[in-house]
């Protein structure tokens, strides 16, 4: 089964249509994946460095790609690229890489999904975010009439996300 989704459909998915949290500003699908606006003026932090730094950089732009899908894993890596006025990426992701796990953990929960589906990861140097899809997968169709189902490939081409599915084999 091959499933296409726009972007507009999956922003609408993601948030099933209940609007974004504070911290993003703007949400747009670009050719390769998501672009975010954070507004970083409006996390808390407890340092006043820290939050002096936050707010001097104010609005910054995160472009999230996929880059590679495994399947044997059904992990997904998103690359990451930051633009802010006034922080490198690195101090940047090291004042927020706590944050942004934990409001992604918490955004997972609300959507009835397991909280350590997606992290940013930046073990490797450059930051990516890691999307273990089969558990959310199995989650999201436990309620559905589909017993079971595969992952076997992904992609974002010209701003459509291509995802291939294959049924369990009753269904078929």
């Amino acid at each position: 089964m091959l499933l296409r989704f726009t972007g507009s459909e999956l922003i609408h998915l993601a948030t099933r249509g209940a609007g974004l949290p504070t911290l993003v500003h703007d949400l747009q699908w670009t050719d390769t994946g998501v672009r975010a606006g954070l507004d970083l003026a409006a996390v808390e932090v407890d340092s006043l460095p820290a939050r002096l730094a936050l707010r001097a950089a104010g609005v910054v732009q995160i472009d999230v790609a996929v880059t590679d899908f495994d399947v044997a894993t059904q992990l997904i890596a998103c690359s990451v690229t930051v633009q802010a006025r006034s922080l490198s990426m690195d101090r940047l992701l090291h004042l927020l890489q706590g944050r942004v796990n934990s409001s992604i953990a918490t955004a997972l929960v609300a959507q009835d999904l397991p909280a350590d589906t997606a992290v940013l990861d930046t073990t490797d140097g450059e930051p990516v975010i890691r999307i273990a899809i089969g558990p959310a997968m199995t989650q999201l169709l436990s309620t559905s009439p589909i017993p079971a189902a595969r992952l076997t490939s992904v992609s974002v081409t010209d701003g459509i996300l291509q995802c291939e599915i294959n049924l369990d084999s009753e269904l078929q």
